[in-house]
């Protein structure tokens, strides 16, 4: 049937917006086809496009053999649909209920991972069009206003991700049933759909109404808003592309937060506004510590700049350097050092010798007997140069905030006497070179990357 009717066009010329302003555009596309009226009115229409806009089209149906016999009519009307419209088609079963027992997962999770990992097997690269639309929208805007997903889940459902596009986004419900009423096109019902056993069923059959009383164009508003949220979205993500570690620390703390929580899931690790605001208060006071995130992984922060890092199995290292210059390659540290020995040449006016530099500058006449090279051990203490009491390395690395592989890979040089040089504080006060040193023991370290 191709009635021209007023409702065709308002949702044909709708999805065809949708398509070109998102770019929606693939030369393949399958629906995704549950049977279901928005579903059905999504295949209508892309076959009404597909030649204006050069696509071939294609149907893909998931049976998830949770509803007995309606799962099997609502398989049969897809292909019988499709049979009609002339659209290829293709199904796939699969025993939802058995997934979500192995895989431990809420019956809706389970669902939407079979689903979508069956309809990109049954699409072989094509884009995969769903039939969400507006009212869809609104009430996940709601549904994550209530989860706290804060601005991200604001957006709403996207127009696009990946290999799957929606271009229904703009049309209600009620439009698409109207749109297959005046085309006397049947469609399905799914049963669960009627009850409030879900989440998104409550706010459907009990949130919704409410709101439309106060505003029937309330799925519109909605729309309107989480276009606003992807716009500001968009923008974070522009500008934190161009942010480096430490930009951040100085950034405004709505950039900050939004910093934190892409480094995090970059790192595989779950985001919650708890986790997201204690590592932002810490990296606003500069501090220089780490903070605990799951299992082996740390967020470490040295004087506020953020990294993740994680545990790394470590051997300790122990070697007596018995001349200068020497020279350590530690790969399995990710650093190389070399020590060696030079005269003298008036330190004070020479800038090599400045006042950091000197940090990894030993007086070699004070040095007492042979040099040792190795890893921190429990108990190491030393009294850096210009200070007056002694500390523990723990306790010096817990004020710079190391994570655990750099503790355990933090050299340091002993003479019989004890330590004389840490790799993460500088040297002992005893060997401090001074305006009567006459011999210089050097020490670099550079590390890989």
């Amino acid at each position: 049937m191709n009635m021209d009717t007023s409702a065709e066009k308002n949702v044909m010329s709708k999805v065809e917006e949708e398509i070109r302003t998102y770019g929606l555009f693939s030369s393949r596309i399958m629906c995704a086809l549950s049977g279901g009226a928005d579903s059905v009115c999504l295949l209508l229409c892309l076959k009404g496009l597909s030649e204006k806009l050069g696509f071939e089209l294609s149907a893909g149906h998931v049976n998830h053999m949770l509803r007995g016999e309606e799962s099997d009519r609502d398989e049969v009307f897809a292909r019988e649909l499709c049979r009609r419209e002339n659209i290829p088609f293709r199904s796939e079963r699969a025993d939802v209920g058995a997934y979500q027992r192995e895989h431990r997962l809420s019956l809706e999770e389970a669902a939407r991972e079979v689903r979508y990992g069956l309809l990109r097997k049954m699409a072989e690269g094509a884009y995969i069009a769903t039939a969400h639309n507006l009212d869809d929208n609104a009430e996940t805007v709601i549904f994550n206003l209530i989860r706290g997903t804060g601005l991200k889940g604001i957006c709403g459902i996207p127009h696009k991700r990946a290999d799957i596009i929606r271009p229904l986004l703009s049309v209600s419900r009620s439009e698409c049933e109207l749109f297959l009423r005046e085309r006397s096109q049947e469609y399905v019902t799914d049963s669960t759909n009627l009850k409030d056993d879900y989440t998104r069923n409550k706010i459907r059959h009990n949130i919704m109404p409410l709101m439309r009383e106060i505003n029937p164009l309330a799925s519109e508003a909605a729309r309107r808003l989480s276009g606003q949220a992807e716009e500001n979205e968009n923008y974070f993500e522009e500008l934190l592309s161009s942010l480096s570690d430490k930009d951040a620390v100085k950034a405004h703390p709505a950039v900050r937060k939004k910093y934190i929580a892409r480094r995090l899931k970059e790192n595989g690790i779950a985001v919650n506004s708890l986790r997201v605001s204690d590592i932002d208060s810490l990296m606003e006071s500069r501090a220089s510590t780490r903070y605990s995130l799951s299992g082996e992984t740390f967020a470490i922060l040295r004087k506020g700049v953020l990294s993740i890092e994680q545990n790394r199995d470590i051997q300790p290292f122990y070697r007596a350097i018995s001349s200068f210059p020497a020279d350590t390659e530690l790969k399995e540290y990710g650093k190389r050092v070399k020590i060696f020995c030079e005269e003298n040449d008036n330190w004070k006016s020479n800038d090599k010798f400045n006042k950091k530099l000197t940090n990894n500058c030993l007086d070699y006449d004070k040095i007492q007997g042979g040099v040792i090279i190795r890893t921190k051990t429990e108990g190491d203490k030393i009294t850096l140069a210009g200070r007056d009491f002694r500390t523990s390395l723990k306790k010096l690395y817990n004020s710079l905030g190391l994570s655990a592989s750099e503790r355990k890979s933090a050299l340091v040089l002993a003479d019989e006497n004890g330590l004389i040089w840490s790799e993460y504080g500088g040297v002992s006060d005893k060997v401090r070179v001074s305006e009567e040193t006459r011999r210089i023991l050097r020490i670099e370290v550079t590390y890989e990357g």
